[in-house]
């Protein structure tokens, strides 16, 4: 990903507290082991020592200084800015982004394809009425107010395969069969061992980032169920249901109304 200036400022930072302590350590032991050996120096001796001594300060305070030295030149970094499609706040980063980053304020991963900006498009929720400001190569958004999967446009590419006939024999309505009925899919438990593989999931069909699938996951329970896809057709819900359990996941499936054209 790319990295923010801010991001890298506060590595290099605590990198840099790191060093001068344990340079100061080093110092401090090599000062003190100075000191022993100057006392038990004969009297005509010890100034030649003291000297030492102070060159061996002067030195590794010089030494201990270096990563502070270092951090004035980071503050100088002006960086590439990047306004946020969605919060509309400035990013600075190091270097002009050619791959997805996270804004800082917000949190909203923004997407890059061919050293570009994924454009934005503008989906509303149809319970909430609220409209939301979404990249164009996702599929669904969750709506921040009542959890309702949102697709943002029909999923490209291929056609789902055909399932195995002990699948279809599975699924009671010969409507669904015929994918006549969309469905649903609800999720209403999971084993914390399969939450990177879930993750990775809700961003596919949600268009979320790791945060926020995170915070979706946390709230997923049997009496509140997580709505992993609303309203798709009855072979991708199956074939998502599927991916789902072979995580151990307790998923349900629940038919929509038929649409009407």
């Amino acid at each position: 990903m790319a990295k923010l200036v801010s991001e890298l400022k506060e590595e290099e930072y605590t990198a840099a507290v790191v060093s001068v302590v344990k340079r100061a350590v080093v110092l401090g032991v090599l000062l003190i082991i100075g000191r022993m050996i100057r006392d038990g120096l004969p009297v005509s001796e010890r100034r030649t020592a003291d000297e030492a001594l102070l060159a061996l300060l002067i030195l590794g305070t010089l030494v201990v200084l270096i990563p502070a030295l270092y951090l004035l030149r980071l503050s100088r970094i002006k960086g590439s800015q990047v306004v946020c499609p969605y919060c509309e706040e400035v990013n600075v980063l190091v270097e002009p982004p050619m791959e997805d980053f996270i804004c800082e304020h917000c949190k909203r991963t923004i997407y890059y394809q061919d050293g570009h900006m994924v454009p934005i498009t503008v989906v509303a929720c149809p319970k909430c009425n609220i409209d939301y400001k979404v990249a164009s190569i996702v599929d669904h958004y969750i709506c921040d107010r009542c959890g309702l999967s949102i697709q943002v446009h029909p999923k490209k590419g291929k056609e789902p395969e055909p399932l195995p006939d002990s699948v279809l024999v599975r699924v009671q309505s010969p409507a669904v069969r015929l994918g006549a009925s969309n469905q649903t899919v609800l999720m209403r438990s999971y084993p914390p061992s399969a939450e990177p593989q879930l993750i990775a999931i809700l961003r596919r069909e949600m268009g979320v980032n790791d945060e926020q699938a995170k915070m979706l996951l946390q709230t997923t329970s049997i009496t509140t169920p997580l709505i992993v896809a609303f309203d798709i057709p009855a072979l991708e819900a199956e074939s998502l249901r599927r991916e789902l359990e072979s995580l151990g996941a307790q998923v349900t499936v629940r038919d929509e109304a038929p649409s009407h054209v």
